[in-house]
């Protein structure tokens, strides 16, 4: 049960940092991520292998957050990174989805 005061105080840090918007973004990511780990694995798990476009989507908010945590950029230049986090993301769950498609056929 490390993972919830780690989560905990990630998300204090955002707020400190750059205000409650973006706490609230730290709190939806980082809490929803945190706390489905902490309650059941397994179950994250398996759905992260059902899902691997959705999964490899997490990354534009990861980079958003770490982003605007890391420098003072403008929110506007923290979100386009962000959405292309998100992009990138999906083109990677693409690329695992087929990867595991063409592993289980053979």
């Amino acid at each position: 049960m490390v993972l919830v005061p780690l989560v905990a105080s990630l998300i204090l840090a955002v707020i400190s940092k750059r205000g409650w918007l973006i706490g609230v973004v730290a709190l939806i990511v980082y809490g929803g991520v945190g706390l489905g780990m902490a309650i059941a694995p397994k179950t994250v798990v398996a759905w992260e292998r059902r899902h691997p476009v959705l999964d490899g989507m997490i990354f534009g908010p990861l980079v958003f957050l770490a982003v605007a945590y890391v420098t003072s950029w403008s929110l506007w230049v923290c979100l386009l990174l962000g959405v292309a986090g998100v992009l990138v993301g999906a083109a990677q769950g693409i690329r695992r989805a087929r990867h595991w498609s063409a592993t289980v056929s053979h």
